[in-house]
């Protein structure tokens, strides 16, 4: 009970450095630390380490030793896909909550020209780099969980080859 108590205080506090790392990392020099400004990045990266979670401490070892490859693909696949649509969801009304509350107030005078839209559709597509930062960032996190994962299992099995080792010596 005790040392599970450690593990999750321990995985509590380096979640904790990695998520200021990567919030104070995204600061200019000369803004000053805000939580609206913030919070899109806190929520997504709180959704990643739940999938952490997810998949080293339930997809993995139900699916793939029990050799369902086809289905942990395609299990990932789907919340992948998910995460690009929450990503792209909750920045733009992060955005548009920004926008609203007259923090991002266009300046006056006529718009400039790249703000002209010679192709109306073009509103409606998704630039790439709207899915490139969610999929580096969940393969990131998906990498990390198998070695996790990996790291955890390899250890648990030395353990037992130390105590098999410890009872045929004896």
């Amino acid at each position: 009970m005790y040392r599970k108590l450690i593990r999750i205080l321990l995985h509590v506090l380096l979640w904790a450095i990695v998520l200021a790392t990567i919030t104070l990392m995204s600061l200019h020099p000369d803004n000053t630390f805000s939580l609206a400004r913030n919070l899109p990045f806190i929520i997504t990266y709180l959704s990643l380490v739940g999938f952490f979670y997810l998949n080293a401490d339930y997809l993995f070892i139900k699916l793939i030793p029990n050799k369902k490859y086809l289905l942990y693909i395609l299990i990932v696949g789907v919340i992948l896909l998910l995460y690009i649509y929450f990503h792209h969801y909750i920045f733009s009304l992060f955005f548009q909550l920004d926008s609203f509350h007259g923090h991002n107030i266009p300046p006056k005078g006529p718009p400039p020209l790249e703000a002209h839209h010679f192709m109306p559709e073009r509103r409606r597509m998704i630039p790439i780099r709207r899915i490139i930062l969610p999929l580096t960032q969940f393969l990131l996190f998906w990498a990390l969980s198998l070695c996790y994962r990996l790291i955890y299992e390899w250890m648990s099995l030395n353990k037992k080859n130390k105590e098999i080792e410890a009872l045929s010596s004896t």
